[in-house]
């Protein structure tokens, strides 16, 4: 049984978001605490990354439409990231 490479890559970046978790949530100043927003954010590109994982599959056959849809999906995370971690602080 061999070790690729991608799982080597993904099992170090999880333990390093997983550290860097670790260190956020204990600042103590509330302003600087972005930790539960920065959270919100990721869960929010990852739940639309899978939903639009299997929408592209679906649509592949039209390029056109994945192209169309998949630049929807990146200005919508992008755009919801922003809002939830730049709002509260307006």
């Amino acid at each position: 049984m061999s070790i690729n490479a991608e799982g080597v890559l993904v099992a170090s970046l999880y333990h390093s978001l997983m550290n860097m978790q670790r260190f956020s949530f204990q600042v103590k100043i509330a302003a600087l605490n972005d930790s539960k927003l920065i959270a919100m954010s990721v869960y929010n590109v990852t739940i639309m990354s899978v939903v639009g994982l299997g929408i592209s599959f679906v649509i592949r056959g039209d390029p056109s439409a994945l192209f169309t849809f998949t630049s929807c999906v990146v200005i919508f995370c992008t755009t919801i990231t922003l809002l939830i971690v730049f709002m509260p602080k307006v």
